[in-house]
């Protein structure tokens, strides 16, 4: 979310890879792999998925794979 205007945006809409726990099997909301950490000045959100590692820039810009799928 932007603070300054309140405008919301999906990070992973327009990736094709999931950031949802894939093996969890349990009757409740599926949890997602988890948030690495935010960098310095918040200018990017470091997330995972399954074996990888994702950097978001909170300015816009597209997501890069900092590991470069090799986890996967």
């Amino acid at each position: 979310m932007n603070t300054s205007n309140l405008e919301t945006r999906k990070l992973t809409a327009n990736l094709d890879v999931s950031f949802a726990d894939e093996d969890w099997a349990y009757p409740e909301d599926t949890p997602g792999y988890g948030v690495a950490n935010w960098m310095d000045q918040s200018e990017a959100l470091l997330i995972y998925d399954k074996y990888d590692i994702w950097l978001f820039p909170t300015g816009g810009g597209n997501p890069v794979c900092l590991t470069e799928v090799k986890g996967k």
